[in-house]
């Protein structure tokens, strides 16, 4: 460790540090207790944040790489002190984006004894705020922690801000500690001008350390395993390897031209239908452009987000028909840029360069990791090397996508197929290989990415130099720094090269103009892209891109909801389909509570990833209410008609339930005899495989609603038991809690139809009135 750090650990022996050392810090997951080892930087933020505590400073920690639950360690040493103390009504607030996670991790951390391990938890519980930010205990104190996604003025001695996790929201002007890890994260910028002490490790530091403690045995890392540290130690040294495919660069300088020109335009804000469909549009560019393989073998992987990326062969039609609902000038310019997609795509098809580059990796039998876009791309690249695309290896390379990095140990090689995301370069950097190896499309690319690995490099350099680091001592620990902290001589830090061995000279930003594109609608840090299009495709092979559509003004904002697609609302303990005609005031609509976005299912995506056949049924039910609508609309058969086919069949079922099937948006026939009969009826063609599949996604999601609706019936009569209640719903999954924290209702006050068509970028999304 360097002067800085090893003098902090010299002036406190913290709690939780002594603790840990002692090895009676344990950690029971669910698959039995472990012991927890602390990584001395750890130790040093422990150290700092209980001095800032005792002087009442705000203090930021940009850790070195993504460290897991920190913010529960954090809060574990703040109330254990006051414990020590003899406070054992002490309080901490945590806000995390993930708060299940670090109420679990809370409920099972424990402090080892003679003959017991005491929880935490039993002396100070976990509660969880309301999905608002409110106080479980309204404005009295409660012992012990509060979790939230949001903090709207909880009464805490201390509050902790987890910004590893994802976006949090803060309406306090208490001192906090936040926890930081992408060092270009803007908001360390803001935080420096407002005065802000900042605490972090510069590359020069990490690699001027000595040693690194090795890994005890039968332990956890909290957070930076001791492997990672070790090879941020070492150095971490970037090789950019430029792939050369004419055409396809050619496309790609003509797409990025189109979308700046788009951008220069329109002043930032002033459209959202433009800035959403230049987001989708950069991201189908960039996807083109670091596919590990023919776009037609992609493509035969691809689905619908979250569960798969979107296949390559629909971005040209998509924007195509998106250029549609813009003026005369910019319309002109998205229709170009949808040709340059799609000779992109053209000259890929082709060949693609980083196919042969990985094949040269593959055949060196060297162990290392691939890293791909998407879990897409990874299950694509897998199959082009013959291994099973359901697994991850391929001979004695692991092949996984960018999205769970920070779950990977170290590996002696990593290689990245395709340039990486600005946020994602942080996590490249954090010791995943002492080696990385980044494969992009063309010089241009290249130099991005060059100048992209100086700008993270730069931040971790400026957040742990001297300036900043002497600012914060002073301003914590309020004695003089240590002497030889200022003149201390470190090795250089890892290197940049391009695979022809130029050095890189740094540029203006090529891409900074379209910075602003994601500040609308973010694409998830690791996911399978927007979860939204621009437009949808009719069974025909049609391309849509505006629709009828109805205002609905609620007591949370104003929304466009398209005709004739179903929306979800409670009534009582149900929850139900109904379509926005067919809404009255009154009516409760579900929306999600993070982005908006409208229905049951869709508010949970980020949530149910331990529910994949729910994410799967509504795509697949989806796709079945509209092979129904469309054919019932070719066949010309009148209601009657089909519900006389239909009992000829053998059905049972009124005429009102036969017009839900068809045109109310139903989700499917209860029965599955029903199901059969209007299949043969309508001449849909579904196979008997087909309708098991969708029956049994029917089933489920149903199931699903019926304790989705009870839970959240409870939580309107009801919130504030409810905001505690940590009980996992067999049914769902879910908690009362993380329901409520993902959706939110909102009450019809009035529905007018649009005399105008509407774009699909504009539809079921809740705004602001």
């Amino acid at each position: 460790m360097n002067s800085w750090d090893t003098a902090l650990l010299e002036l406190d022996d913290t709690t939780l540090v002594r603790i840990a050392r002692e090895r009676r810090l344990v950690l029971d997951d669910g698959r039995g207790p472990k012991w927890v080892d602390l990584c001395w930087v750890d130790e040093v933020a422990l150290v700092l944040i209980d001095m800032a505590n005792t002087r009442r400073e705000d203090l930021t920690i940009v850790y070195p790489a993504p460290a897991g639950q920190v913010a529960v360690l954090l809060a574990a040493q703040l109330l254990l002190r006051q414990f020590v103390e003899g406070n054992s009504s002490s309080s901490v607030g945590i806000v995390t984006a993930d708060t299940s996670m670090a109420a679990r991790t809370w409920n099972g951390l424990r402090i080892a004894t003679t003959g017991d391990r005491p929880p935490i938890a039993s002396v100070f519980p976990c509660h969880r705020a309301g999905p608002e930010g409110e106080s479980p205990g309204g404005g009295r104190r409660l012992q012990g922690v509060i979790v939230g996604q949001a903090c709207r003025g909880w009464n805490v001695e201390h509050l902790i801000v987890d910004r590893l996790a994802g976006p949090v929201r803060l309406d306090t002007m208490q001192a906090s500690i936040e926890v930081v890890a992408d060092p270009t994260d803007p908001l360390l910028r803001r935080a420096e001008e407002a005065g802000r002490a900042i605490w972090g490790w510069s590359e020069a530091d990490l690699a001027g350390s000595p040693a690194v403690e090795e890994r005890a045995s039968h332990t956890v890392p909290f957070s930076v395993a001791s492997d990672r540290l070790k090879t941020l130690v070492g150095g971490v040294d970037v090789r950019l390897e430029i792939a050369r495919h004419r055409q396809a660069e050619a496309a790609i300088s003509r797409a990025r031209e189109d979308l700046r020109l788009l951008r220069s335009m329109s002043p930032r804000g002033a459209s959202r239908n433009l800035e959403r469909g230049l987001s989708v549009a950069w991201h189908h560019l960039t996807t083109l452009a670091s596919l590990p393989c023919r776009p037609s073998l992609f493509d035969s992987f691809a689905g619908l987000p979250p569960i798969a990326a979107r296949a390559t062969s629909t971005f040209a039609a998509e924007l195509t028909a998106w250029a549609t609902t813009l003026d005369e000038e910019r319309a002109e310019i998205a229709s170009i840029l949808a040709s340059d997609i799609a000779d992109l795509r053209a000259a890929l098809e082709l060949g693609n360069p980083f196919e042969e580059m990985v094949r040269r990796v593959f055949d060196s039998r060297t162990e290392g990791l691939v890293v791909t876009r998407t879990r897409t791309a990874a299950k694509a690249l897998l199959q082009s090397l013959d291994y099973p695309p359901t697994g991850d290896l391929a001979g004695s390379l692991t092949v996984r996508h960018i999205g769970g990095l920070h779950r990977q140990g170290t590996w002696s090689r990593a290689v990245v197929v395709g340039e990486p995301s600005p946020w994602d370069w942080h996590r490249l950097l954090s010791g995943l290989a002492p080696a990385v190896d980044v494969f992009t499309l063309g010089e241009d690319s290249a130099k991005g990415c060059a100048q992209l690995v100086e700008a993270t490099r730069s931040a971790r350099d400026h957040w742990g130099s001297t300036e900043v680091r002497d600012r914060t001592w002073r301003a914590i620990v309020h004695i003089p720094p240590p002497p030889d902290a200022a003149n201390g001589s470190h090795r250089l830090r890892g290197s940049v090269v391009l695979a022809d061995g130029a050095e890189y000279v740094r540029q203006p930003d090529p891409f900074d103009p379209l910075s602003s594109l994601f500040d609308l609608d973010p694409l998830d840090v690791g996911g399978e892209g927007p979860t939204r299009g621009l437009a949808r495709e009719s069974g025909l092979g049609d391309w849509s891109a505006s629709m009828a559509a109805i205002e609905v003004v609620t007591d949370r904002g104003r929304l466009f909801l398209e005709v004739g697609r179903p929306v979800d609302v409670r009534d009582g303990l149900r929850i139900e389909e109904r379509g926005p005609e067919l809404l009255e005031p009154g009516a409760v609509l579900l929306i999600g509570r993070r982005q908006g976005r409208v229905g049951l299912i869709e508010a949970l995506e980020e949530r149910l990833g331990h529910r994949p056949d729910l994410i799967a049924a509504r795509f697949l039910l989806d796709d079945y209410q509209r092979q129904v609508r469309s054919r019932w609309a070719e066949c010309g058969l009148t209601l009657t008609a089909l519900h006389r086919a239909l009992v000829d069949l053998g059905c049972e079922k009124s005429m009102q339930a036969v017009r839900s099937w068809v045109t109310e948006g139903t989700m499917a026939p209860q029965h599955f005899d029903d199901l059969e009969r209007l299949n043969a009826a309508l001449g849909l063609g579904l196979s008997d495989v087909r309708l098991q599949e969708l029956f049994a996604g029917v089933k489920r999601r149903r199931g699903f609603r019926r304790a989705s609706g009870r839970a959240l019936a409870a939580a309107a009569r009801d919130s504030t038991v409810v905001a505690n209640d940590d009980r996992i719903d067999d049914e769902t999954g879910l908690t009362v809690a993380d329901l409520r924290e993902a959706v939110v209702e909102a009450t019809v006050l009035s529905v007018v139809p649009c005399d105008h068509l509407v774009p699909m970028t504009l539809l079921g999304t809740l705004e602001d009135t």
